[in-house]
């Protein structure tokens, strides 16, 4: 992995010295805490493998993250940003869909852990003359831009980082922290277990439109890793792939108010639950219920967190198959407050592989700035979600399956599966580069059973930022 770093490095000094100017760079840097606090809540059942724990829970995670950018040949950039992980979430970042921090992963160890998250390069071909001015920020150089162009992005990114953009909330670092509000919940897109992929993206930006296309590897089990090597194969994407699609459309000329229209196709391993369900109905024992591996060995190819009724299905009924679904996503700025919607579905006949088990969810939103109070940088948050799954998903969490985040057993469902609802709530106080934001999270039906909970949330965030 060092010598492909070294290689890549070179070829980015000689492409700026054999430019006529010096390059343009960027260099940011963020650490974020997070603190969560969850109190005892009613649960009357025995607690499965994927429950949320119904005893008082407290549990900090971290992220500290490096943006470095510079331009390289005409129009092109390259971008790479090592980062470090430390802490976990709640009962292991189990046991809720819409789960209450999104900055910490699926990993089950809370060492700190260093990895590259993102190391690509995007390429600007212009479409018109007129230039205007980007502005600089996490990941973009401040330069001049055609004001139509294609813009390439290819390596290794989180596809959020392009689709699904939400000003109000999508970045779990600074703004609303639940999984299903920051990105959309029934988005089950290509990722490892900590968001990232190797992709290729090509958008267009015309004056009436934005249209984004991406093609990005998949991960090789459920909630696993990209590819066994620090660089994909051919043989990889066959394996496992997905495309995304989306159209946004302006309803003010200034992009302040848009819609937008998302559709996308997974394509790997991932079993059916139908099939599952059969096996599940022939064969009572714990055996083939109990969760294949531990979070802490996700990455010796054993470790599939899913029961054996789902993972000995896996790759069964044919090469190339998947899960599809659509995105639809409002957005609307007035002033210095906005308002959001979030409508996502996908078709839940399939395993869920990456994000989270959600198959349908509706989200709506707003923030609201502070300047009636003088408070010129200060957001309030806020927003509801109500989560869903498919029919043939219901009927395996009943059976006693279980997914890799959630599940209560066979028998912990007498009042049967309810869909989601969570409300989240957030004051952003910021000053000069540090944010604090008190959070608090009702969440009702965790994981979709209706004899336990509500639960409260509790968290204090310290972002920092420069």
């Amino acid at each position: 992995m060092r010598s492909v770093l070294l290689f890549l490095f070179s070829l980015i000094i000689v492409a700026v010295h054999a430019q006529d100017t010096l390059p343009i760079t960027t260099l940011h840097f963020q650490q974020t805490f997070v603190n969560q606090y969850h109190p005892a809540f009613h649960s009357p059942i025995t607690e499965g493998n994927k429950s949320l724990n119904h005893h008082a829970e407290q549990c900090l995670s971290s992220t500290t993250t490096l943006y470095f950018g510079t331009k390289t040949w005409h129009n092109g950039e390259f971008y790479f940003n090592p980062e470090v992980a430390a802490g976990s979430g709640i009962s292991g970042a189990t046991g809720v869909a819409g789960f209450p921090n999104g900055e910490t992963f699926r990993v089950g160890s809370p060492a700190p852990s260093a990895y590259i998250a993102r190391l690509f390069f995007r390429q600007i071909i212009p479409l018109s003359k007129e230039q205007t001015l980007r502005a600089e920020d996490q990941n973009i150089l401040a330069r001049m831009v055609p004001a139509e162009r294609i813009i390439i992005t290819l390596g290794k990114f989180s596809l959020s980082d392009i689709f699904d953009q939400n000003v109000t909330s999508h970045d779990p670092k600074s703004s609303l922290l639940n999984w299903s509000m920051m990105d959309a919940g029934a988005w089950d897109y290509p990722s490892n277990t900590r968001g990232y992929t190797y992709a290729l993206s090509v958008k267009v930006v015309k004056k009436k439109y934005i249209l984004r296309f991406c093609s990005a590897l998949n991960s090789l089990w459920s909630n696993g890793i990209i590819t066994n090597n620090f660089l994909p194969s051919p043989n990889d994407y066959l394996k496992a792939h997905g495309e995304n699609l989306e159209l946004i459309l302006p309803l003010r000329k200034d992009f302040t108010h848009t819609i937008k229209f998302m559709v996308f196709a997974n394509h790997g391993r991932m079993a059916s639950y139908t099939d599952a369900n059969a096996v599940l109905s022939k064969d009572t024992s714990l055996a083939i219920r109990n969760v294949v591996g531990t979070p802490s060995e996700l990455y010796d190819g054993s470790s599939h967190l899913v029961s054996p009724a789902l993972d000995n299905l896996r790759g069964k009924s044919g090469s190339y198959y998947g899960k599809y679904g659509f995105v639809i996503n409002w957005e609307k700025t007035e002033g210095k407050d906005m308002l959001f919607a979030r409508l996502s579905w996908n078709d839940g006949k399939r395993e869920t592989w990456m994000y989270t088990e959600i198959d349908h969810s509706i989200c709506v939103g707003s923030f609201i700035s502070m300047n009636r109070i003088h408070r010129y940088d200060d957001k309030i948050r806020i927003a509801l979600a109500l989560n869903g799954i498919s029919k043939d998903h219901a009927a395996y969490l009943q059976n006693g399956g279980y997914g890799f985040i959630i599940g209560d057993g066979l028998g912990n469902y007498p009042k049967g599966i309810s869909n989601e609802f969570i409300i989240e709530a957030q004051y952003n106080l910021h000053y000069k580069m540090m944010t604090l934001s008190p959070d608090y999270q009702l969440i009702v039906n965790p994981a979709y059973n209706s004899c336990r909970g509500p639960v409260s949330v509790y968290s204090l965030r310290a972002h920092f930022e420069f």
